[in-house]
């Protein structure tokens, strides 16, 4: 029988370093499988997340072109509901400039019949007036001063009365010298004593209208209801109206002379401007009097009797003129005297 080998195989010592090696590669194996699932579930979920924000905005984005769509659309319409409000605008806008022109003209043409009219009966009553009362307290033509072969002058001042006014008619009366005062019915209301004043001791109260507005650009009606206010001031205080007027500043017109014509009284220029309201210098006022174009027998003196320089060269000039033997009139003295009487309406210089 033969004889069996028995072989007895030596078990190897295991290494615990490997085994814990192995054991941590197993371990990490595990780790990493882990990981790699979770990371492959994560990105999975990011990506169904991702792909779901996607689709909410594609979404968004969609809801939004719309929503620009219909609000272009409404912006269009409410473009073209606006274009038709502004033509309706500017349609009703016209229709009324139409119809407020229209009115205007019916309202221009009303006044105008109603001023046409209100001179119709203010030249009828006016007329009736000189036919039966003299607008002014004169003394009849043939009761005038003769004054034949005399040197004679009128000194005329005008927009008075003003607060130099008292001192020259005291002055005057003391030199018996009448005048011609054209006074505003603005300063009438301020000096009424002193009209009464200029009247009683034998000066002539004219109208220079009641503000000093320029007549000349005005129609007949406003001239009228200018010069009227003045001449009615007057007549409250002397009981007549003026006989005689000036217009402001000289501007005449075809309405002032109709006027004049209708109240019955004429309009006086001058022959000589002494230019007092521009130097108000007393030398000056007397060098314009006595000067080529000054003063000589026939004239009418313009000055103004508002500055104090024009009383003291009005004084002087007085006392000259005296001394060279010239004598004052009023100015319907004057125009009696060189035209025979007064023509209403006229302008005489």
């Amino acid at each position: 029988m033969p004889v069996q080998e028995h072989i007895t195989l030596k078990e190897k010592k295991k290494n615990p370093w490997v085994v814990v090696c192995i054991a941590i590669i197993a371990a990490l194996a595990v780790a990493l499988g882990g990981l790699a699932v979770y990371t492959v579930l994560t990105l999975n979920e990011q990506e169904r997340i991702a792909q779901g924000l996607q689709d909410e905005l594609n979404q968004t984005r969609s809801e939004r072109s719309q929503l620009e769509s219909d609000l272009s659309q409404k912006q269009q319409e409410l473009e073209q509901k606006q274009e038709e409000l502004n033509k309706k605008q500017e349609e009703l806008e016209q229709n009324q400039a139409d119809a407020s022109a229209q009115i205007a003209d019916r309202d221009q043409t009303i006044k105008e019949q109603q001023s046409t009219i209100e001179d119709l009966k203010e030249q009828i009553a006016m007329k009736n007036n000189a036919e039966n009362k003299p607008p002014q307290n004169l003394p009849p033509a043939g009761e005038y001063g003769d004054y034949a072969g005399q040197k004679i002058v009128a000194l005329t001042f005008d927009d008075g009365p003003g607060p130099y006014t008292e001192r020259l008619l005291d002055e005057l009366k003391k030199r018996g010298v009448r005048a011609t005062f054209f006074v505003l019915g603005t300063r009438v209301d301020s000096y009424p004593d002193l009209i009464k004043r200029m009247a009683a001791e034998g000066h002539v109260v004219g109208n220079h209208s009641n503000s000093h507005k320029m007549l000349h650009n005005m129609s007949l009606a406003q001239v009228r209801t200018e010069m009227e206010k003045c001449a009615t001031k007057i007549e409250k205080l002397l009981g007549y109206k003026p006989a005689v007027m000036r217009c402001p500043g000289g501007n005449c017109s075809n309405n002032v002379k109709q006027y004049a014509k209708d109240a019955g009284i004429p309009i006086l220029y001058w022959g000589v401007d002494t230019r007092d309201w521009e130097s108000r210098n007393v030398n000056s006022i007397l060098k314009v009097s006595f000067g080529k174009n000054g003063v000589r027998d026939g004239s009418i003196v313009l000055m103004h009797d508002i500055y104090s320089t024009t009383v003291d060269a009005a004084l002087q000039m007085i006392d000259r003129l005296t001394a060279d033997g010239y004598v004052f009139v009023t100015v319907p003295e004057m125009l009696h005297a060189r035209y025979g009487g007064i023509e209403p309406g006229k302008v005489y210089v």
